[in-house]
């Protein structure tokens, strides 16, 4: 069953302290004790009597892949009265510390005899344990917020967030980072920017979504104050109603500093809601602040087309920092007809020479002229401008080709998380292509397409003729499409996209792109 969730709980730390021994890649030794059966607490997910095919905006996230988000934890409880493990999630801030949320704990600790507990790092998720740690804590690694006050009615409790010492350092390397945690002069909010969660409730294998998040105002709606302070929230409506969300999934925001965790999930009931904590890290104790949101209660979506404001799912995408999509080209056509007028598309730079785009982006008529174009290269200060003539462009961080599928590549990426990137972007989930011909049955998908979900990430406004769609495995962004087919953000129709591992052969004929096998 998928569960309807608009909104999640997240809880937040700032800690001064920090640690980076050198990196290796040595396989760490095998597991003492193998996991066992999950054992079943009090969860914190609300059961709503929601079925999957009711709810068209519930996905069970992207899956991982190796490395990708080195931070995640697996937190394993065992008590004396049960055989198997209670397992959540949590959150490796440094090479001893595992941040997650207090009430977990507070369950195996207060209401169980507490055993023993064990952290798995670094799986790989595929079946394969060659990187896996397994490192165990004892309750005395186990360290509440000073504020924490354990209840059985979890739903009302604050500063719900503890910290976890492992009894020997994580051994660091690809697959085991530690994730920074917010600056303590960082003032932001976040809000409207892209949160990302990481959770396994409903599957075994973790999966991750990513999701806006929203003004504290637009969650609280009739909830006190002093809750509102304590929390923060993410949106479901743009980026997907999460069902693997887990009590303590862990939440990251991304700037050009590198990824940050600014959440720890604390409460989901049908929706996601988030909750921050903030720390300043003392020789004595870590005081700890919290905020906290309830989220608004929604109906189901309605598929009719709406104006843009009207339409929950309609959305601006979120601001890319710098050297975000180092490959994206904003495209400029400068055309006579009875008069001059600018036509503005987009593409991918594939070369220092070459930007590919589609046919539709950079047509003109028998009866007009084109004057010039030129091919505007990264934002603001950093923003090259080269006339089509120009033999080459400045390749720096901000400014980088992007690989294109190789020979062997014969995947569909449907299900898989793809990008449309630019100076705002959003992600979406790709699309089966029979499946966007039956949700929009006025345009043709065929095999030289390539389709993404308007429900799974939101609908686009900001889309441009040519927009990169790009996936992102562990060798880095891989172009996949070009937007060839969009419309306005009050309908939901899923975007077509050219399918550019069809044009390969083409594409190395007339450029200088060399592919990879």
């Amino acid at each position: 069953m998928k569960i309807f969730r608009e909104i999640v709980l997240f809880s937040v730390v700032f800690l001064v302290a920090s640690a980076a021994p050198n990196e290796v890649d040595l396989a760490p030794e095998d597991p003492n004790v193998p996991y066992s059966t999950t054992g079943e607490l009090n969860d914190d997910v609300e059961h709503v009597n929601a079925a999957a095919a009711d709810n068209i905006i519930a996905t069970d996230g992207y899956s991982l892949f190796p490395g990708q988000f080195a931070y995640h934890a697996e937190v394993g409880v065992k008590v004396k009265q049960y055989t198997g493990f209670f397992k959540r999630s949590g959150a490796l801030i440094t090479p001893n510390y595992v941040l997650m949320q207090a009430h977990f704990l507070g369950q195996n600790v207060f209401d169980y005899e507490f055993d023993y507990g064990e952290i798995g790092l670094g799986a790989v998720f595929n079946g394969s344990v060659q990187w896996e740690q397994r490192i165990r804590f004892s309750v005395n690694g186990i360290l509440f917020h000073p504020l924490y006050r354990h209840k059985s009615d979890w739903n009302t409790i604050l500063n719900n967030i503890a910290l976890i010492h492992m009894e020997r350092p994580a051994t660091l390397s690809r697959y085991v980072q530690p994730i920074r945690l917010p600056l303590l002069s960082d003032q932001r909010t976040y809000e409207m920017m892209e949160g990302t969660a990481v959770g396994a409730s409903d599957t075994i294998i973790p999966t991750y979504a990513r999701n806006q998040v929203m003004p504290n105002a637009q969650c609280l709606s009739g909830f006190p104050t002093d809750y509102a302070e304590q929390h923060l929230c993410t949106n479901s409506y743009v980026g997907g109603s999460f069902c693997n969300l887990q009590q303590s999934s862990s939440l990251a925001i991304e700037d050009e500093t590198g990824q940050r965790l600014v959440g720890i999930a604390t409460y989901v009931y049908g929706f996601l809601v988030g909750l921050v904590a903030s720390v300043e890290d003392t020789s004595s104790e870590q005081e700890i602040g919290l905020r906290y949101v309830y989220p608004e209660q929604s109906a189901r979506v309605d598929q009719t087309p709406k104006s843009k404001y009207d339409n929950r799912l309609a959305t601006d995408g979120y601001v890319a920092f710098p050297g975000q999509f180092p490959y994206y080209a904003r495209i400029e056509l400068a055309i006579i007809y009875t008069r001059l007028y600018f036509q503005v598309c987009a593409g991918a730079l594939i070369t220092p020479n070459y930007v590919l785009s589609t046919k539709y982006c950079l047509s003109v008529s028998d009866r007009e002229q084109l004057q010039y174009g030129v091919a505007g290269l990264a934002f603001g200060e950093w923003e090259q401008l080269v006339n089509f003539t120009t033999s080459g462009i400045n390749v720096h961080p901000y400014v980088l080709p992007i690989r294109l599928p190789r020979t062997s590549d014969t995947r569909t990426y449907v299900e898989m998380e793809a990008t449309s990137g630019g100076p705002r972007y959003v992600r979406n989930m790709v699309m089966a292509n029979d499946d966007c011909n039956q949700e929009h049955p006025y345009q043709y998908f065929s095999d030289e397409h390539v389709c993404t979900d308007a429900y799974i990430g939101g609908a686009f406004c900001g889309r441009l003729y040519g927009s990169p769609l790009a996936i992102e495995d562990e060798s880095g962004m891989v172009l996949i499409g070009l937007a060839n087919a969009i419309y306005w953000c009050e309908v939901n129709y899923p975007t077509r996209y050219t399918r550019v591992a069809n044009f390969r052969d083409w594409i190395q004929d007339n450029s200088n792109y060399l592919f990879d096998c």
